[in-house]
């Protein structure tokens, strides 16, 4: 993005505004946060298995002078091939097309990729008139969007290759463009048809089918919890929360209205330190205690009220209470527990 603001810059003979552009953008990188996001999320992480695979290679290795071992398989190599293949596979079919980001469902739909299936052969002649016509400045940028994606270990990604977006309609774009006008109107009219069923197929599956695939990535069940919670809080000291799915008080603090600024003042002495990816939470609310765990329910103590997921019940000593929170596909998102009374 920064070569992209000072290409238009230069383009326009704005260097002045093209120099602050830059600037302004390289500062964000020199921010703690920025920075240990940075060092959590690289490939250079255990995350990556670059490391393991150089481990296993070496044990694998038999009979062999070790100039020649250290040759074949070194640090260089290993993430040299782990990059090219992390950027390559943006590119591929299975991403762009048909199945998208593998890793993170709430960036997908169920059947489809980034794109729709029409345009992959308008793309294809894109890319061969965006060669022909000289038009380096979209595949430069095409080929550069990837790259903040490729130098981390989820891959390929969605949210971080999302300078592809233009560039790729740009090229898309040129294909539909140059066939367009040559089609009889016939044709014109099937083409339309052929785009909105595509369309439509695509809406089907964002709307109806993706809230009921992984629907725990949508954050199923939090609201039908905070009024359940504050239904059932005026019997109970505190409460313990599981918080395995992340952010937790965000709901609480929402559908309860809490004044924001009464909140920042309270935030601070409730904010956990940085984990190994860099992120902080917020671990209680008032009475309301988050806790990392599927189950906090571990010991029962009377006055506690605790929250559990569907993937971890607690020993004995609890009880279960009947009304189990679903989620949109009908499997428990929440279950909530108390001491078991004598």
């Amino acid at each position: 993005m920064p070569l992209w603001f000072g290409w238009l810059a230069w383009k326009r003979k704005q260097i002045k505004l093209g120099l602050i552009l830059l600037f302004a953008w390289g500062a964000l990188l020199l921010l703690p946060q920025s920075r240990q996001r940075l060092a959590s999320t690289n490939i250079f992480q255990s995350q990556s298995g670059v490391q393991q695979r150089l481990e296993q290679k070496f044990a694998e290795t038999r009979n062999q002078p070790l100039w020649l071992t250290r040759t074949l398989h070194n640090k260089p190599v290993e993430y040299s091939l782990d990059f090219l293949r992390r950027y390559s596979s943006h590119f591929s079919p299975e991403f762009l097309f048909f199945s998208g980001d593998p890793l993170r469902p709430r960036y997908r739909v169920p059947d489809m990729g980034q794109l729709l299936w029409l345009e992959l052969p308008f793309l294809l002649i894109g890319l061969y008139l965006a060669v022909k016509k000289r038009q380096w400045w979209v595949l430069v940028w095409l080929g550069l969007a990837p790259l903040p994606a490729a130098l981390t270990f989820e891959t390929p990604s969605a949210i971080r290759s999302y300078l592809m977006i233009v560039p790729l309609a740009i090229i898309i774009a040129y294909g539909i463009s140059a066939v367009w006008l040559k089609l009889r109107l016939l044709v014109q009219v099937f083409l339309i048809l052929l785009f909105s069923y595509n369309l439509i197929h695509y809406l089907d599956a964002y709307f109806i089918h993706a809230p009921v695939h992984q629907p725990y990535e949508w954050q199923g069940g939090y609201k039908e919890l905070v009024n359940r919670v504050n239904e059932l809080m005026p019997g109970y000291d505190r409460a313990e929360i599981t918080d395995s799915r992340g952010t937790a008080y965000i709901y609480f603090l929402f559908y309860n209205r809490v004044d924001p600024a009464k909140w920042q003042q309270q935030s601070r002495q409730a904010l956990t330190d940085p984990d190994k990816f860099g992120f902080t939470t917020i671990n209680h609310l008032e009475n309301l205690n988050f806790v990392g765990e599927k189950c906090p329910a571990k010991i029962p103590e009377t006055g506690v009220l605790y929250v559990c997921t569907q993937e971890d019940y607690p020993r004995a000593g609890f009880t279960q209470f009947k009304d189990t929170i679903n989620f949109d596909d009908g499997q428990p998102a929440f279950v909530l527990f108390e001491p078991t009374k004598e």
